[in-house]
């Protein structure tokens, strides 16, 4: 225990006084230890800084703000009258109830503050796994950077995936940590129920915990030929973490039947017409981040010397086998890769180099770091929101048509509005109550003749025209640049069409003599997301 000596005497000749440093040790944070938090800090503050996208979010506020009022979660698509009596399977609405009860309490301020907290606990949770197997602020903070490198476009985006990504993060540290505990027994199905709830990607937590079983028997089966797979304590424990994880994901409104209407959902055929959902593409940003990362794994454990795990494989090949067939999967596989990257890349690098002691903590440190969270803190949006009582004032990103759905919902139209699926969201959010949307980002739950007649007036094929007058579509709101063929030929057919409103982003049509749609949409079963 260290001790401070002041070099004042007290008048009546006495001892001198002495400052002693009582804290703990293990409270007491090294160099090291402060520049990743300060790495952890710069994560936070930039992402709360990101304005909310135009699409995800304002949805999901939508339907948890009609749960909030009706203390319910709806039973059938409640926003889109062409969707109307398709079944809903709700598997975010504990995140939607969360999001929303933030904005209601705060603003948008607090929905970027709770992106930027899950985000950087994503990296945190990351970074102290790395930090127990390489004891390395310089591995830990290029295992930071690889995953980065795959994921930053999908943790940017605030969505119930990022709370999801922050259970996955941390089932992966539980499989991972180097001794269990007693009190990690009630963490994991705690994390693997609180998933099923807040998003429907908890398969993936259940398929990592079916590699690390499947992992730990082939790993056993290769020593012992099988003979010692029941009197192995590691597999009787992932065993039973298996059948606990699962069972926990069935505390949901929905019970055991959830995974019946999940499971379907990738065969939904209206997400091959998103782009997010198709397959990962080479030529892409994302596609050369992955290779580059694939490339990094090869090499690592083409140069480690460490014993590699059937488990660590499955969970790579079976996470990158999803992230190749779909590109949203690629979130799901890069923390993993990461993890992996710089475990073999360090186990590599020590056959050369001796360990490189940490310098030891001090109390110094671990005041600086509480002063850089705060500070951290106090300069995003939700902080000032808190300390100053200072307004998100640009809370929503530039293609968020704030002023054409400003004007429809003081100008209400009537009948059925043609609108870009990508802004249905927020036209159902902050549009005039009860506008009916043409589509919006849930596409899993438009039916399958919406959905073509759909595409076929944002692509103009056939009788697109007619498909308008078919559904009785007496207003178009367009992205003009994204669907410039599409807005110049409303604006073409003159003798149909004029422009109500017009900004430098979007444009608002109205027919000149309004109609009446004779279709509707058949309701067909569907699975939700």
């Amino acid at each position: 225990m260290s001790s401070t000596h002041l070099d004042a005497v007290t008048s009546d000749g006495a001892q001198p006084l002495t400052l002693t440093d009582r804290m703990p040790a293990a409270w007491k944070l090294s160099g090291a230890t402060t520049g990743v938090v300060a790495v952890l800090g710069a994560v936070f503050f930039f992402t709360s800084w990101l304005p909310l996208s135009h699409t995800d979010v304002f949805g999901h506020l939508s339907y948890g703000r009609l749960i909030w009022q009706s203390k319910a979660i709806p039973a059938t698509e409640p926003f889109m009258p062409l969707a109307e009596g398709m079944p809903l399977i709700d598997t975010a609405w504990l995140t939607q109830l969360l999001q929303y009860g933030l904005y209601k309490q705060w603003d948008y301020s607090a929905l970027r503050f709770l992106q930027a907290l899950c985000v950087t606990g994503c990296f945190a949770l990351l970074s102290r796994r790395l930090f127990q197997r390489t004891a390395s602020p310089g591995f830990v903070l290029l295992g930071m950077a690889s995953f980065a490198l795959v994921a930053w476009v999908q943790l940017s985006i605030v969505r119930p995936q990022t709370l999801a990504m922050l259970c996955f993060l941390a089932l992966l540290a539980l499989l991972t940590v180097p001794r269990w505990k007693t009190w990690h027994w009630f963490v994991l199905p705690a994390v693997m129920a609180l998933w099923a709830n807040l998003h429907g990607s908890f398969l993936v937590g259940g398929l990592v915990l079916t590699c690390m079983v499947a992992g730990r028997v082939i790993d056993v089966c290769r020593r012992s030929g099988g003979y010692a797979l029941l009197k192995d304590r590691p597999l009787r424990r992932l065993a039973l973490m298996w059948e606990l994880g699962i069972a926990a994901t069935c505390f949901n409104p929905y019970g055991a039947w959830l995974y019946a209407e999940v499971l379907p959902f990738s065969q939904n055929m209206n997400l091959d017409a998103l782009p997010e959902w198709a397959a990962l593409q080479f030529r892409s940003g994302l596609g050369q981040a992955s290779a580059i990362m694939a490339l990094g794994l090869c090499a690592a454990y083409r140069w480690s010397p460490r014993r590699v795990t059937s488990a660590e494989v499955l969970c790579l090949v079976s996470l990158g086998v999803l992230a190749l067939w779909s590109q949203r999967m690629l979130v799901w596989w890069a923390p993993v890769a990461s993890l992996c990257l710089v475990t073999h890349l360090h186990a590599a690098w020590r056959v050369r180099h001796a360990r490189v002691a940490l310098p030891e903590g001090h109390t110094i440190w671990t005041f600086l770091s509480l002063l850089l969270v705060w500070v951290f803190f106090a300069l995003t949006p939700f902080g000032m929101r808190v300390v100053n009582g200072t307004k998100d004032k640009r809370p929503v990103n530039a293609a968020t048509p704030v002023m054409a759905v400003n004007w429809l919902k003081a100008n209400p139209p009537k009948g059925q509005v043609f609108n870009i699926m990508e802004w249905g969201d927020y036209l159902v959010w902050a549009g005039p109550p009860g506008v009916k949307v043409f589509a919006t980002s849930h596409a899993h739950l438009i039916p399958a003749d919406v959905w073509r007649h759909y595409m076929q007036v944002i692509e103009q094929k056939g009788d697109w025209q007619l498909t308008l007058d078919k559904y009785g579509v007496n207003t178009v709101l367009l992205d003009k640049y994204e669907r410039e063929a599409l807005v110049d030929s409303l604006r073409d057919a003159d003798d149909k069409w004029t422009p109500a409103y017009e900004d430098g982003m979007s444009i608002v049509f109205e027919r000149k003599v309004a109609k009446a749609g004779d279709a509707k949409a058949p309701a067909t079963p569907a699975a939700a997301h």
